[in-house]
């Protein structure tokens, strides 16, 4: 027994050290390889003012907890509330000072520079707004009730451990919904009085703000890194209570006193929020035949973001903190369910998306002459050049001086094609020179149109029309431009809004009933190796299995990848997009799979040009990879957890 006893009293110590070293490893594993942050840090210049006015004549929680007025120092005046309430609810053991990037952010887009608005609050396409929330400490700071325009507010909880104490999340839905009311009543004297709130949650502020959607005074709710689906710790009954309450409020399309519930969107950082399960942070599934407007977004899925955030950074996150502003400044200029369901998928749920009711199509009536287009013209023989390239040595657009040459490729009679477009730092255009795709500002622009001529092998006197890039055959995709030199995400910056390209699909481009129909690609600008080019292929609308989804993937069983490996052939004449589908395929929140990338003898893999691999789990959640040979990708997902 003595044996045993000394040896229990040094095993429980040292069994405790390893699961405790295994669990750190575990967290630094995930959070650098399985789904590493690239976020850029956010700067601002804030103030707080504090809301003396809302004290215990509107509730006694107001002994406890405090409301801020928050305040860009030196671009906006300090008690000027500016037109659209907005309240930030903190989360566990957080503050209301978490406002402050996402405000900050707000305010510097309705201003170019201090006090000077931008072209977009000009033109009415998003409104000011007052941020609410709370900080640490308080002031003596006066409110000034005179003043109006968009403002952020925050509740000031104390940091009080709302995950672990069921009392203490009712407390605060109460306070909320009490703040609700007096901010509302703060623009009592305007000509316009805002009458609804727009909430945004952060953690289980999140499961807060949706708590009180019970009323029409809540316009709509953005809730980042909240656990929805389950509590992170179960130690009273009372938060039970809270959960049933949002679960409620998330399934019902219609409250009890007849008011259309608000939208509601759950923004989630993927495996890299170490602090909640991914899987708890996704909206659960509603019956009913009525489906109000309930979507799940993780940052990976974000275009121009791209990367895993970690619970706290998700609120200074500046990649999501400018998309978090600019649709909280965008829903406070619409006023319908509909318009705001609509800035929401833009941003977050469809945001790389470009629909209408029309396919791409020609124009009835075209009668630009083709030498009216371009310095140049080519006609592309794709039996012998499957891709345009731009620049190399076959196309060339000098770098001294701008060109502008139309190259035509050949739509073949009777066959089905469609046109993949690759744009590296460059513009598609439309033809009155609008932006349907890339940065705003480029060196180098593309223009498509529909050519036809009787003449099979001259086009001098070709009849071009503008092609219409609007419609369900259309997909625009925006994709990273990773520095070779660098991991990606880079960690600590990120990506940035010039590093991207994007790839254009076309689908359904038929023929003419008669002469010859070519697609004109009209590249304008200076194209420089490295720097700015594009490539493009037309042809064939593949079938199925010509997607490059070989029959080992869609033959492999759901355990081949696990009890063995999956091997895809992606080998292609001129490929630039890839499909590849495996239905089987078992996916699950505690399962991940490893992708080593091999090229074969001979092929220009050099890293400027590693492919890059879009994982689509789900279509909430997809995550974008590098195919460094050098290295393996992981692949996993949170829409399927073991609950």
């Amino acid at each position: 027994m003595l044996v045993r006893s000394d040896v229990l009293s040094w095993a429980i110590p040292l069994l405790t050290i390893v699961g405790l070293f295994s669990a750190y490893n575990a967290f630094r594993y995930n959070e650098g390889s399985l789904s590493p942050q690239g976020c850029e840090m956010s700067w601002m210049s804030p103030s707080y003012i504090l809301q003396s006015d809302f004290n215990s004549t509107w509730t006694p929680l107001a002994r406890r907890y405090s409301l801020w007025l928050y305040r860009e120092v030196g671009w906006e005046s300090d008690a000027v509330l500016h037109g659209s309430p907005v309240l930030f609810v903190p989360g566990n053991a957080g503050s209301s000072r978490q406002v402050r990037s996402i405000a900050s952010s707000a305010i510097r887009q309705i201003y170019d520079s201090p006090y000077v608005a931008s072209d977009d609050y000009k033109a009415g396409k998003i409104v000011p707004l007052d941020f609410f929330a709370g900080v640490f400490a308080l002031t003596s700071s006066p409110f000034d009730p005179s003043d109006h325009h968009f403002s952020f507010a925050k509740a000031e909880f104390n940091e009080d451990l709302s995950a672990l104490h069921g009392p203490t999340l009712l407390s605060q839905k109460q306070y909320v919904d009490a703040a609700v009311d007096y901010i509302l009543s703060r623009y009592s004297d305007n000509p316009s009085p805002p009458k609804q709130v727009l909430l945004l949650g952060h953690s289980m502020g999140g499961l807060v703000a949706v708590s009180v959607t019970s009323s029409n005074r809540i316009s709509a709710v953005i809730t980042m890194s909240s656990p929805h689906a389950l509590p992170p710790a179960r130690f009273d009954r009372r938060i039970e209570d809270l959960y049933s309450d949002v679960l409620h409020a998330l399934q019902s399309p219609i409250h009890a006193n007849g008011t259309t519930s608000p939208p509601i969107l759950s923004l989630c950082g993927g495996a890299t929020d170490s602090l909640i399960p991914a899987e708890t942070c996704s909206l659960p599934a509603f019956a009913g035949s009525v489906h109000p407007y309930r979507r799940t977004a993780f940052t990976t899925n974000l275009d121009g973001a791209w990367t895993g955030v970690g619970h706290n950074e998700m609120v200074w996150c500046h990649q999501v903190r400018s998309r978090v502003a600019r649709t909280a400044l965008e829903l406070a200029a619409v006023k319908t369910t509909q318009e705001k369901e609509h800035v929401l998928d833009r941003w977050f749920v469809a945001p790389s998306a470009s629909r209408a009711s029309q396919a791409a199509t020609s124009p009835a009536n075209g009668d630009s002459l083709l030498p009216s287009l371009a310095q140049q013209w080519s006609i592309i023989d794709t039996t012998t050049t499957p891709m345009l390239l731009i620049p190399s040595t076959q196309f060339t657009l000098h770098t001294n001086q701008p060109n502008t040459n139309l190259y035509l490729l050949p739509l073949r009679p009777g066959v089905r094609m469609q046109l993949v477009l690759l744009l590296h730092r460059s513009t598609l255009m439309d033809s009155a020179k609008s932006v349907v795709a890339g940065p705003a500002r480029s060196d180098l622009s593309v223009t498509l149109y529909f050519c036809g001529s009787s003449t099979p092998s001259q086009a001098d006197n070709a009849t071009c029309s503008p092609m219409t890039l609007t419609g369900d055959a259309v997909d625009i995709q925006p994709l990273p431009l990773p520095d070779p030199s660098k991991p990606f995400p880079v960690p600590h910056e990120g990506s940035q809004p010039d590093d991207a390209s994007v790839a254009v699909t076309i689908r359904d481009l038929t023929h003419a009933t008669d002469g010859h129909t070519w697609v004109g690609v009209l590249v304008s600008g200076r194209a420089e190796e490295g720097r700015r080019g594009l490539a493009a292929v037309l042809e064939e609308v593949p079938s199925r299995k010509e997607v490059g989804m070989k029959e080992t993937a869609l033959e492999a069983s759901m355990l081949a990848p696990v009890l063995g490996s999956l091997p895809v052939d992606l080998r292609r004449p001129s490929p630039l997009i890839t499909d590849i589908r495996i239905p089987r395929m078992f996916m699950n929140a505690l399962v991940v799979y490893k992708a080593e990338p091999h090229y074969a003898a001979g092929c220009d893999a050099t890293k400027a040009s590693f492919p890059l691999l879009q994982h689509i789990s789900s279509p909430a959640e997809k995550h974008m990879h590098v195919l460094d040979p050098s290295s393996s990708t992981l692949l996993h997902t949170h829409s399927r957890g073991p609950f």
